[in-house]
This record gives structure tokens, sequence and C-alpha cells, in this order.
């Protein structure tokens, strides 16, 4: 029974190799999208402030080389 089991198993496993290889554009796709959809679910508050604080950071540098560009001139 226990080898029965095994073969079973291994036999998913190739089944689902062969699709993924078969379907490249399509299954790659799709499981590439629920991975993304199901990224930010998983995202914790904090994590999402201290990305929101470097866009912030990231924007002031940019005004802070506007402001130069425009004291020069």
């Amino acid at each position: 029974m226990a080898d029965d089991h095994s073969t079973e198993l291994q036999l998913n496993h190739t089944d689902n190799n062969t699709t993924n290889t078969n379907n490249t554009s399509t299954t790659s796709t799709t499981k590439n999208k629920s991975a993304k959809i199901d990224t930010p679910k998983k995202q914790t508050p904090t994590n999402q402030l201290s990305l929101n604080k470097g866009l912030d950071n990231q924007l002031d540098i940019m005004h802070l080389h506007q402001s130069q560009d425009h004291s020069l001139s």
C-alpha cells in the first residue's frame, strides 16, 4: 500500500511539471498574477509605513535637487 501511495504522489508531481512546461505562457502568468495579488495581504502596516517613508524621502531628495537647480540659474 505504501508503495502505491508514493507512486501516486510522484505521478502527480510529474504531471504538474509537464503542465507548467507545456503551458508556460498561461500557467506561469496566472501563477505570477496570483502571487502579486496575494503579496499585499501579507504586508504589515509597519512595512507599509516604512515603504511610504522611503518614497517620501526620495521625493524630498528630488525636490532638493530641483531647488538647487533653480538657485543656480
